[in-house]
């Protein structure tokens, strides 16, 4: 068994960390949002699903604030959605309509359909055993912050950096503890898009970079920002020459490295002052080399988020502000932020464009797209916004209709866009999370940073919960997860282990008609789709016939019992049967089985009765049609 998990576990990391072309399993999947004349329609809805119609008319911005006089204003003056009811009305003039807002009644269903187990949990037990050995045999020091791309960096408190490969091994110790000593605990971490740099950000203020193919260091950066802060993110543009950094005063700097005779040099530009408002989390736009036709493939989006603000600006061509937000909550929460590209069916074709996250705070998250024509006409329009019973600590988008989240007692919540429904909630104070507020604290250095700061980063966990190819990783005091949504068939093979057969079919013709929610793993056209469904419930039936009959039957001679018992179990093949068209599935396999039994095989004629009357059942096999007459 514990070398099935351990197999298991380095199957997911491999799968993770695959350097598969992300744009084309995008482009693979179908059309998330639609429009044509402002219609549209979500994936795995049915034609009967009615759609509603927005179109937008936004009046050309003149003369977009600058950054500093967005930073003068008080937090009062910015203009919100809850105050200004021309922003709400958004809701109704858009121009592309996308799945989260399809539903206005979402979240007031009150009956939920049964999704089963929809994540997956893993624990990478190779790189964990690792990481303790590490802590325990070399005084590495314990994880503080977690990266990924094609492989998997941790850094740790004493200053070392332990990468690891797609198989779990460990393949370079970055650092030593002398430089730990020096430097401080590895506070943020940053890698290329090629996987081929690493960026490290220490509680003292330095940032190294590092050669991830050797394991050389390249650079050591001590004046990129001004010492007595700890460095909170540091993260690689699309450019690899470019970077950005983000301390605990608040502040973010432009890195720009270059490489002039030999000489490694670099460039560190103020972007935003801390002492105008602390910066707390920040997200750059990725956009894949498959998008260079796109119109924001050249500006190099960047999301900023303070406690009271959230600012979106282009770093290229020039520095320009595109949208602000205000931001409210609870004095002990941090904004969170992300971005997700979703396909949007526009006429006859497909068209790539990001939904400017999930924007959240406390107990609200609201959802931006980000919608460009052209360079320099990128317009974010106004979703939908929700508010959780719970407060958040960490956000993601998995896939473009599902996005997990954590809340202050270590739940996961996994949360369907289009809906608003949650579709699972797993417990997670097992993995003992790691936290950064020592870091946004400046413990190392003094602890100079604003009261506000220090309240609102008490479960501050930005470099311990991350997401890679629509997974999530979770860094835990001892222990490194994995948090991955199921395939359709793992999902309904989770009730069959458990001799669920009653869910798990189900949980099948849920697939089958269209009404699943975050389904993974159906390819091909509706028929396709349909064909592969309907030979599992066929599977899952004759599965379940032979324990009705054989197994759980009772073992009794008192007919009145072993008719109560039919008639409970002869209508489930009855229904599933019809659902998908195969009447030669229950007229043969499954009525000779129920033949067995002489009470069975009367309970199972019975049954037929309200289903001819109803013209569900329109023709009967020769020999049930011989039996039924008797």
């Amino acid at each position: 068994m514990a070398d099935e998990m351990k197999e298991d576990s380095t199957s997911i990391l491999a799968g993770l960390l695959s350097t598969t072309d992300q744009l084309e399993s995008l482009e693979s999947l179908d059309a998330a949002f639609t429009t044509n004349t402002g219609s549209f329609r979500q994936r795995h809805v049915s034609d009967s699903v009615s759609v509603v119609d927005i179109e937008l008319d936004l009046p050309e911005v003149v003369n977009m604030p600058s950054l500093e006089s967005i930073l003068n204003e008080k937090d009062e003056d910015i203009i919100s959605l809850e105050d200004d009811p021309d922003l709400v009305s958004l809701f109704d003039d858009q121009v592309l309509s996308s799945s989260l807002d399809l539903d206005p009644n979402a979240g007031k269903k009150g009956k939920k359909t049964k999704h089963g187990s929809v994540l997956r949990h893993v624990v990478l037990k190779s790189v964990s055993a690792q990481m303790v050995s590490a802590s325990a045999r070399v005084d590495a020091g314990l994880p503080t912050a977690l990266a990924v791309s094609s492989l998997i960096c941790i850094g740790t408190s004493h200053g070392v950096v332990l990468v690891f490969d797609p198989q779990q091994a460990l393949k370079l110790v970055l650092g030593n503890t002398s430089l730990g000593a020096e430097y401080g605990a590895v506070t943020a971490l940053g890698i290329n898009m090629e996987c081929t740099r690493l960026l490290c950000g220490h509680a003292r203020g330095q940032i190294t970079m590092w050669d991830l193919q050797s394991g050389k260091l390249l650079r050591s950066i001590t004046d990129a920002h001004p010492m007595g802060s700890a460095v909170l993110h540091v993260m690689f543009t699309d450019d690899p020459t470019v970077a950005i950094c983000s301390d605990s005063g608040g502040s973010v700097f432009v890195l720009s490295f270059k490489r002039l005779i030999g000489m490694r040099t670099y460039e560190s530009t103020c972007l935003f002052s801390g002492s105008r408002g602390e910066v707390c989390t920040m997200a750059p736009l990725h956009m894949h080399e498959g998008m260079k036709e796109h119109p924001l493939y050249e500006q190099s989006l960047l999301a900023l988020a303070t406690l009271t603000k959230v600012l979106i600006l282009t770093l290229k061509p020039e520095l320009e502000v595109l949208f602000t937000h205000t931001l409210k909550g609870p004095v002990d929460s941090l904004p969170l932020l992300s971005w997700q590209f979703a396909i949007i069916q526009v006429a006859a074709e497909k068209v790539i464009d990001p939904v400017s996250s999930c924007i959240a705070r406390g107990t609200e998250i609201y959802f931006y797209q980000a919608h460009s024509k052209a360079e320099k006409q990128v317009r974010f329009v106004f979703l939908q916004r929700i508010e959780t019973s719970y407060k958040l600590i960490a956000l993601d988008w998995l896939n473009p209709q599902i996005i997990a989240t954590v809340d202050t007692l270590e739940r996961i919540h996994l949360i369907d866009v289009r809906s608003m429904e949650e579709l699972e909630v797993l417990d997670l104070s097992s993995v003992q999370l790691v936290y950064s507020s020592s870091y946004f604290k400046s413990l190392s250095t003094g602890g100079n940073v604003s009261k506000a700061l220090v309240a609102a980063s008490e479960h501050s966990c930005y470099q311990t919960v991350v997401v890679f190819n629509g997974q999530q990783l979770l860094l835990g005091v001892k222990s490194v997860h994995v948090l991955t949504l199921r395939n359709w068939h793992d999902r309904i093979e989770v009730f069959v282990k458990q001799n669920n057969f009653l869910d798990a079919l189900e949980l099948a013709l849920s697939f089958y008609d269209g009404t699943a929610m975050a389904v993974i793993g159906l390819l091909g056209n509706k028929e396709q789709r349909s064909t592969e469904i309907a030979a599992q419930i066929e599977e899952l039936l004759l599965a379940y016939v032979d324990i009705t009959v054989f197994v759980n039957c009772p073992k009794t001679r008192d007919t009145d019992e072993l008719r109560n018992y039919f008639k409970d179990m002869v209508p489930v093949f009855i229904k599933y049967s019809l659902a998908i068209n195969n009447m030669d599935l229950l007229f043969r396999e499954i009525y000779d089985k129920f033949c067995e039994d002489p009470t069975g095989k009367i309970v199972f004629l019975e049954s037929l009765e309200p289903h001819i009357l109803a013209d569900k059942l329109t023709s009967l096999s020769p020999i049930v049609m011989k039996e039924f007459n008797r």
